[in-house]
């Protein structure tokens, strides 16, 4: 899985989902099965100067010039990256 700094998605919660369903053995998740969590850095860049900076918040304040034109380049990704599986049980 691929969870960006400021997807709204915690790292360690998803993980605590995913073992919990992991441990109740209901065939989704067996005892092989990995979680691999990529973390995804916030990135943006001024709009106006087109400075690169780390934002806190999706709302960015440019650092540089202080103006909030602060563009999303990464950092609200949430998505599975790849999987391997098999039908057979």
């Amino acid at each position: 899985m691929v969870v960006g700094d400021l997807s709204n998605v915690l790292p360690d919660a998803l993980e605590l989902a995913f073992f919990y369903f992991q441990k109740q053995g209901l065939g989704i998740l067996d005892e092989n099965t990995e979680l691999e969590i990529i973390r995804e850095a916030a990135k943006a860049q001024c709009q106006t100067c087109l400075f690169d900076f780390i934002p806190d918040y999706r709302l960015a304040m440019c650092p540089k010039c202080g103006l909030p034109n602060g563009l999303l380049i990464s950092g609200e990704t949430f998505r599975v990256q790849s999987y391997e599986g098999c039908d057979e049980r």
